[in-house]
């Protein structure tokens, strides 16, 4: 195990607003184009999140489409007399009481923290809970991403399906080249088992019996993946469930961190991605099939928690990876990286060294009182 290595650190504040608190209610006013990174379109966006894309724009719109839904006659700039009017006194204030809160969100390097090179052609590492990026290299640039792909495989898979499900093996599937789990034409395993193939021994014969069983065709599935990239925000077009090498597939680091901070946040995920052993059928075989994680971090990183190794001629080593200690989780990518899990490690040490949680303000908890001028109520709490 590496151990942590104490070091001058800044503190990454949050504020506890909670789901359904006012400042998630407030940023789910924004348009779904101006959401922050990685807003998907099943839940709310948190003021945390806003902060991983332009937070200075995002505010502005936000406030000003929350006070326009207030005040309809006030609506792009004008009252109900039709005069022009410019930013409201209401409107400012919020602005700058909003923008503490933001402030108070956002991660700070620390005051003479050692700065890191990472040796690969794309790098990110992000806070899991946030989304806000703490180190990027070339982070919105595509390239290939080998096997990480499969996150997302794995990902519509356990949206889209039971882990009991029956998934059979097509001539296509068992006829997949590279890394595989050997399955027969005709072969049977539960869902559950084909992904356990999938992400530990990393089988692109298992991938694409996902994705026929899911999507009905590699390809009718290979635009669900996009379609769910394009939710997620993400920079990625896939071609492939399983990253073999193919024109157009590709992805950024930053897209390849939003997949798996999204597929991380469901617990049957987690759990698949955190296995280092699994012992599934083999058909026609005397033997089971023992599959081995071949994330090396599960076994020798302290807090590491997933989650998807890939590599290709064309990609070079690629590695999605995560860790948590102390309550706070990374996540963090490495494309094209020759060392991948001596720089993986690298990058989560320089965060952990660099960076901790601390709460500024508790759900509900009094930060102060705003003045307004012309306002229903002559101040905001």
């Amino acid at each position: 195990m590496r151990k942590r290595m104490p070091a001058a650190r800044a503190v990454l504040f949050c504020v506890s607003a909670g789901r359904g608190g006012k400042l998630e209610q407030l940023f789910y006013q924004a348009r779904p184009q101006d959401r922050g990174l990685g807003a998907s379109k099943s839940e709310n966006l948190t003021a945390e999140r806003a902060l991983a894309g332009r937070p200075e724009e995002f505010l502005k719109r936000a406030l000003k489409r929350l006070y326009e839904k207030r005040n309809p006659a006030k609506r792009h700039g004008r009252d109900a007399r039709g005069k022009g009017r410019g930013a409201t006194p209401v409107l400012r204030r919020l602005c700058a009481l909003m923008a503490l809160f933001l402030l108070a969100a956002a991660p700070f390097c620390a005051a003479g923290a050692e700065e890191i090179d990472i040796a690969a052609r794309a790098a990110i590492l992000i806070d899991a809970a946030s989304g806000r990026v703490l180190y990027p290299k070339n982070a919105d640039t595509r390239y290939p991403m080998a096997s990480t792909t499969k996150i997302m495989t794995a990902l519509l898979a356990l949206e889209n399906s039971a882990p009991d499900e029956i998934v059979t093996a097509s001539e296509r599937a068992a006829g997949t080249g590279g890394t595989s789990i050997y399955l027969s034409a005709g072969e049977t395993l539960s869902m559950e088992e084909m992904l356990k193939g999938l992400m530990l021994r990393s089988g692109n014969d298992a991938a694409v019996a996902i994705a026929e069983h899911i999507g009905g065709s590699v390809e009718n599935f290979a635009a669900m993946m996009n379609a769910r990239a394009e939710e997620l925000g993400a920079d990625a077009h896939f071609v492939t469930p399983n990253g073999l090498d193919a024109e157009g597939h590709g992805a950024s680091a930053r897209a390849m961190a939003l997949i798996a901070r999204e597929a991380l946040r469901r617990d049957d995920f987690r759990a698949l991605v955190g296995t280092q052993r699994a012992v599934i059928p083999w058909r026609d075989n005397q033997y089971n099939r023992v599959l081995t994680n071949k994330n090396r971090l599960l076994r020798d990183y302290e807090g590491a928690t997933g989650v998807k190794t890939g590599f290709t001629k064309k990609a070079g080593r690629c590695l999605v990876f995560s860790a948590e200690r102390d309550g706070m989780e990374l996540i963090g990518v490495v494309l094209g990286c020759g060392a991948w899990f001596d720089e993986a490690e690298r990058l989560l040490d320089w965060g952990f060294e660099n960076f901790s949680l601390a709460c500024a303000a508790e759900r509900g908890e009094d930060c102060g009182t705003v003045v307004v001028a012309g306002g229903a109520s002559p101040r905001v709490r």
